[in-house]
């Protein structure tokens, strides 16, 4: 499996590194951007998140659906 640079894993661990970017910032412009950024990226994984989540509930429902018609 390939990774994509706009896979949820890579996303993640982007956001991990602005994360103790910001923890070790002592500077309040560069915070203000890191934490900006952060945001961008926490949102990202969000809707990727969303989005399988509704990829699983549709293979549940077709395989739900498999299973009643054979009945």
């Amino acid at each position: 499996m390939t990774e994509k640079t706009d896979s949820y894993e890579k996303k993640f661990e982007l956001l991990e590194i602005l994360v103790r970017k910001l923890e070790e910032s002592s500077n309040i412009e560069e915070s203000v951007k890191i934490f900006d950024e952060a945001i961008k990226l926490a949102k990202e994984c969000h809707t990727l998140l969303q989005k399988s989540s509704l990829r699983i509930k549709q293979i549940e429902d077709d395989w739900n659906n498999i299973i009643n018609n054979d009945e």
